[in-house]
């Protein structure tokens, strides 16, 4: 597993952040990072580079999602992209469009370094370039879904309470186990009293 620069660690924050703030109205951006985040994926499950069939439709695959994140970047005021190598994915950009003197606030308020850089397009080919594109993901808890920025990719939700929470809604989970059975015995109080009965009567 890769470790994370401080730098890398901080922008990434103010990625999810920003993509917690403002996906809504920044749709494109979040299109970006959705195709950032298959390229990472498909090219680290590359096949060898022999002329296989597995290779031609890892290639195709490949062309499709780079040829559709460029154009979601022509949308911004200079056009970006992305080159594919066996060496890596590497970016070929300038600073794309700025984010709002408004954003830039709430970044500075936020972190206090970092926003006059801050640009969340630019973040995320960078990430994809360096191979943690990735890190940026959703909690898995079912009733919150937050951006974060993982730190190890075995983290799956923001807190430990949504940690928790995505624990009890396992099927087989204890936790819901016991919630289960307080709940039917809420419902059903007979139950518990024919439980209690078969046992007095196992003991006489």
């Amino acid at each position: 597993m890769k470790s994370l620069s401080p730098l890398e660690k901080q922008r990434g924050e103010l990625l999810a952040y920003f993509l917690n703030r403002d996906l809504d109205e920044n749709r494109e951006i979040g299109e970006i990072l959705q195709s950032c985040q298959e390229l990472h994926a498909l090219y680290t499950k590359r096949p060898a580079p022999l002329q296989t069939p597995e290779r031609m439709a890892y290639q195709a695959k490949e062309l499709s999602l780079v040829g559709r994140i460029g154009q979601l970047l022509c949308g911004f005021e200079i056009v970006l992209g992305v080159e594919v190598s066996e060496l890596g994915i590497s970016t070929v950009w300038r600073l794309a469009r700025p984010i709002s003197s408004k954003h830039k606030a709430v970044i500075a308020q936020f972190t206090k370094t970092g926003a006059r850089t801050f640009n969340p397009v630019q973040v995320i080919l960078e990430m994809t370039a360096s191979g943690i594109v990735d890190r940026i993901r959703r909690c898995e808890n079912p009733n919150c879904r937050k951006w974060i920025m993982v730190t190890s990719t075995k983290r799956v939700t923001c807190s430990d309470a949504c940690r928790f929470e995505k624990f009890k809604m396992q099927p087989r989970s204890r936790a819901n186990d016991m919630r289960r059975s307080r709940e039917t015995h809420k419902n059903h109080p007979q139950l518990k009293r024919q439980k209690g009965r078969k046992t007095h009567e196992r003991k006489g």
